[in-house]
């Protein structure tokens, strides 16, 4: 995807509520004691001491072994006031594809260690940047230290930042605590939105006013025909040119500026690919710049994902609206399931009367090719892009391989063809290709100026 950028200015993130806690806690406790091994090292040679005084007679034996055991007393009696408690802590909660976020891992009531290690566990999709995941923190007296991670965002999503193993050492070298942080902060990784310089023009628009051209004819911008004066028209709208050729007054008709409604659907049946790029992780990003495209048109957007759990955001505009689609969209992600969800599960709000309805899937499940038919039988404006899977399939190995991916590629091609013939407008995109160019061809090709051949 060419031209990326970050989230627009008009387009910001609404104030998080005072009230909400910023780091949800998770299971972690406090530490759990254990001897180390200069416990037991300790303990023997003291032991041998004692016994070879006790064995020799000689009771001066003793004094060299004192220091030992008075070693071993205090750490005992360290042992029983040793707490710690380390936690981690986010510089923000939001982020875009490629940001980095510091974590910090803060210490506290360490005073009876030495050092505590701190090792950061992260989800797919989050990286460690500079730093290494595992750090050391000397406490000071007051039992108080911090360290800093930096981690990089691969992937939007929803990622759970920890929580990290902790192994604390007791200042005197008898006991070690092992646990986990306390808690382990949210992170929401939003995607990286292209420039859109054109969208989908819708077929039908609605009532508000937008920067959509509506077939009707009354008042605009844009002009539209020439028709006989009638009582009741604008003086403003006459033409004078005809009227002074034809001798009877003639006004101009304009067609109006109107917004829309648009509906875009999210296949999350399967996802091909893994690490940073995959299906679904396109459509994500394909989702979000045509969301910003249209919200600032004063277009009213919603959002159905489709997969094994269905759930949907009925249309809105502004941008609080704008990041309801991101935070439902970030939350998307594939569940197995073998049932078949019906439109007939939606609000009615979800699917508004002459919205435009653009579809992101890769075509891999039978359930989405239904869905699709299933709109274009009920007379819904309909617009498909599928997302190329190809590029994300491994490569071949032997010939077994090569016939398999050969039948699926035929199997795809087949679903395509019947999506042509039931007059879906559908065009291919392959992640590499900027998305405006795509979005150009299937225009034309809903006007019937372009026509895409297997």
């Amino acid at each position: 995807m060419s031209a990326a950028r970050r989230l627009p200015a008009e387009l910001q993130a609404p104030p998080l509520a005072a009230a909400r806690d910023r780091h949800q806690p998770v299971a972690g406790g406090p530490l759990l004691t254990e001897p180390t091994f200069r416990l037991g090292t300790l303990a023997l040679l003291f032991s041998v001491g004692c016994l070879a005084a006790l064995a020799l007679g000689m009771p001066a034996l003793t004094v060299t072994v004192v220091p030992l055991g008075l070693w071993i007393l205090w750490g005992l009696v360290a042992e029983r006031h040793a707490s710690c408690e380390v936690s981690l802590l986010l510089d923000r909660e939001r982020a875009v594809e490629g940001d980095t976020v510091q974590v910090t891992i803060l210490v506290r009531d360490a005073t009876a260690f030495q050092q505590v290690l701190c090792s950061l566990i992260l989800p797919p999709g989050l990286l460690i940047g500079e730093a290494p995941s595992r750090v050391a923190v000397t406490p000071s007296r007051s039992g108080r230290g911090t360290a800093t991670l930096t981690v990089r965002c691969q992937r939007w999503g929803v990622y759970r930042v920890g929580p990290g193993a902790v192994l604390a050492w007791n200042s005197w070298g008898i006991f070690q605590a092992r646990g986990a942080t306390i808690n382990a902060p949210e992170l929401r990784v939003y995607p990286v939105t292209a420039r859109l310089r054109r969208g989908i023009q819708p077929a039908m628009t609605q009532v508000f006013v937008g920067e959509e051209t509506s077939r009707e004819r009354t008042n605009g911008f844009e002009f539209a025909d020439i028709r006989s004066y009638q009582p009741g028209d604008h003086a403003r709208r006459i033409n004078w040119t005809v009227t002074a050729r034809h001798g009877e007054p003639y006004v101009n008709l304009y067609h109006p500026e109107r917004n829309s409604d648009v509906i875009l659907i999210v296949d999350s049946f399967a996802d091909l690919g893994d690490g940073e790029d995959g299906t679904l992780t396109c459509e994500g990003r394909a989702v979000a710049a045509l969301a910003v495209f249209h919200l600032a048109r004063r277009d009213r957007v919603g959002l159905v994902c489709y997969g094994g759990v269905l759930h949907s955001l009925p249309p809105g505009s502004g941008s609080h609206h704008f990041y309801r689609i991101l935070d439902n969209l970030i939350e998307t992600a594939v569940v197995e399931s073998y049932e078949r969800p019906t439109l007939r599960l939606l609000p009615p709000r979800s699917l508004p009367p002459h919205a435009l309805v653009v579809a992101f899937s890769p075509l891999m499940d039978r359930r989405m090719i239904d869905l699709l038919l299933d709109l274009q039988g009920r007379g819904c404006d309909l617009a498909v892009v599928e997302v190329n899977p190809d590029p994300f399939t491994p490569g071949r190995r032997d010939a077994a391989e090569a016939f398999s991916q050969r039948i699926w590629r035929l199997s795809r091609s087949a679903q395509r063809q019947e999506l042509w013939r039931a007059g879906l407008p559908l065009i291919r995109w392959d992640h590499s290709q900027p998305l405006d160019s795509v979005l150009v061809q299937l225009n034309q090709m809903r006007h019937g100026r372009w026509r895409v051949r297997a």
